[in-house]
């Protein structure tokens, strides 16, 4: 039902997500030796993003039945196209400790590779 190219394109949208929410986290850190950490998470999804652009680009795009394409990724698009997982609910203002910060960027990243595996 989902094309390889729509779940790539939903990975980068993950990554784009992400990379937001750390960026808007940085105005509400409550302790400044954070800030370091948070850009480095941040540049790390846009690493992540760009990782992602470049396989696409070495896959088979061809697609079979129109109508199931089109299905799948809206499907993809509209469900989990804003999804950032764990990063959603955390309160970056509450976080001062960088053992905490690094254990939510950490259980993003098991959120997607779980995602992935379900897919």
């Amino acid at each position: 039902m989902f094309l390889m190219s729509d779940i790539i394109d939903l990975a980068i949208q993950i990554e784009k997500n992400a990379e937001q929410i750390y960026r808007k986290a940085l105005s509400q850190i409550s302790n400044p030796s954070l800030i370091f950490i948070l850009q480095w998470l941040a540049e790390e999804e846009v690493a992540h993003a760009e990782w992602f652009s470049r396989i696409k680009e070495t896959i088979d795009t061809q697609v079979k039945d129109p109508a199931v394409e089109a299905m799948g990724k809206s499907l993809l698009r509209d469900v989990l196209g804003k999804q950032s997982f764990s990063l959603n609910e955390a309160n970056f203002s509450e976080i001062d400790r960088l053992v905490d910060l690094l254990s939510l960027a950490v259980e993003f990243e098991n959120d997607k590779v779980l995602f992935y595996k379900m897919l």
